[in-house]
């Protein structure tokens, strides 16, 4: 449709007509939604979508996939939203259901559903209201340990290790050589042990 087609059909009437049309074309979007997912939910219980040939041996998963080009979780989340919170859903859309319990989990759905409605209509404001209300009954992120790399304080350890390696062989060496002096000078200790008692004392000089 042309922008003088959309002219010619929407000049002439009033911004609240125009709204409660869109409204009206959104639960339709809605139920066409819901009945699509329930199709679906049905011939994921009954086993069916086995009887497309393509798909004979496939999990329901792959048929959701190659079929719909629909991810298995996002089917799960619209299945939830509409079998579980229908009114939620049409009014608020299937995305504000799947966020809500991705967020804030079973137990709190309840509460965040019904404070959402209590907003009534808010005008421009109304979807940070109910991010707001999210947020306010959503758990506190748990706080993640600190991503240490560890391949640099292995390096430094392994490089010390090799540096205590060098001094220990090195201080090996030292006290080989130091054996060695001592076995070398063993017989010249025993010479002078043997001819020490023959040596002049400074005592035993006559003056």
């Amino acid at each position: 449709m042309t922008k003088e087609q959309l002219k010619k059909k929407y000049d002439g009437k009033k911004i609240g007509d125009i709204e409660r049309e869109i409204g009206q074309k959104l639960g339709l979007a809605f139920e066409t939604q819901r009945e699509m997912v329930l199709a679906l939910s049905y011939l994921r219980m009954s086993g069916r979508f086995k009887e497309n040939a393509q798909y004979a041996k496939s999990s329901f998963e792959t048929y959701l996939k190659g079929q719909y080009n629909m991810r298995l979780g996002t089917f799960l989340e619209k299945e939830r939203a509409v079998t579980y919170h229908p009114e939620i859903a049409k009014q608020y859309g299937i995305g504000l259901v799947a966020k809500v319990h991705r967020k804030c989990g079973v137990r709190k759905e309840a509460t965040v559903f019904r404070e959402i409605k209590a907003l009534g209509d808010k005008g421009p404001v109304k979807q940070a209201r109910i991010e707001t209300i999210i947020t306010k009954h959503s758990p506190a992120p748990s706080v993640k340990p600190p991503v240490i790399d560890w391949h640099p304080k292995y390096e430094a350890e392994a490089k010390a290790h090799r540096e205590t390696k060098k001094l220990l062989i090195e201080a090996k060496k030292q006290i080989e050589k130091l054996k060695a002096t001592v076995i070398e000078l063993m017989p010249l200790r025993d010479m002078r042990a043997a001819i020490e008692p023959f040596m002049e004392r400074p005592e035993q000089r006559v003056s």
